[in-house]
């Protein structure tokens, strides 16, 4: 339950299951951004020899 203003509110079970799934979503999100950034900066990818 979180206060909001003078108000209580509290997710309901299935907000909870959304919210959950949202936060691991923009984590994910968040990496690959990341992972891109190191691939464009030349941090990762592939080197090929030959």
């Amino acid at each position: 339950m979180a206060a909001v203003g003078c108000w209580q509110v509290a997710l309901t079970g299935a907000g909870e299951v959304f919210r959950t799934d949202a936060e691991r979503i923009l984590k994910a999100v968040d990496e690959a951004v990341a992972r891109v950034g190191r691939f464009a900066a030349g941090a990762e990818g592939v080197l090929r020899i030959g």
